[in-house]
């Protein structure tokens, strides 16, 4: 754990002093001829405030830590055990994730499962299903009429015109 935070140090002291901002620095210096001068932006805390209060904030940090850990005047095993819960709460990261899964997630799957499985094979399979099976009697009732023979051809052909002779008929 000690290696990933010497190496954030480095890169925060190096991107300091090559002035990685908007505003101040070498590389906006140094872009300057390129893209123009950058103006400062109008609202909010400068940027020299916001780099004092981090660096404030920092000590005080570390000035905590130096007084709870090397001074000796704190038991912080103790510690460790009584802010346990504490310590757990932001290892669970405020359990946003398990309220997440828990608003979001499931009852997505659990969605999900019911239009895979219940949904898509009653509904969608059965739509399909049934237009098969539609289509299979339709196609066994065609069988039955297209015999090959031309006389049930021609006693069609007959029972078409005798319908279109009557339809006219009723309708006038």
């Amino acid at each position: 754990m000690r290696l990933p935070l010497v190496l954030l140090a480095v890169g925060a002291v190096v991107g300091g002093v090559l002035g990685v901002s908007a505003t101040t620095g070498l590389i906006p210096r140094f872009l300057t001829p390129v893209v123009g001068r950058v103006k400062e932006a109008v609202s909010g805390p400068s940027e020299v405030v916001l780099a004092l209060t981090s660096v404030v904030i920092a000590a005080v940090g570390i000035g905590l830590a130096a007084y709870v850990y090397a001074s000796g005047r704190f038991d912080w095993q103790a510690m460790r055990l009584r802010w346990a819960g504490a310590k757990r709460m932001l290892q669970r990261g405020f359990y946003v994730n398990d309220v997440y899964n828990g608003v979001l997630v499931a009852p997505g799957q659990a969605a999900a499962a019911f239009l895979a499985y219940v949904f898509d094979a009653r509904v969608i399979d059965g739509a399909v299903n049934g237009l098969g099976t539609l289509t299979r009697r339709a196609a066994a009732g065609g069988r039955r009429v297209q015999t090959g023979l031309v006389r049930t051809y021609a006693l069609a052909f007959l029972a078409g015109a005798v319908g279109i002779l009557w339809y006219l008929a009723v309708r006038f």
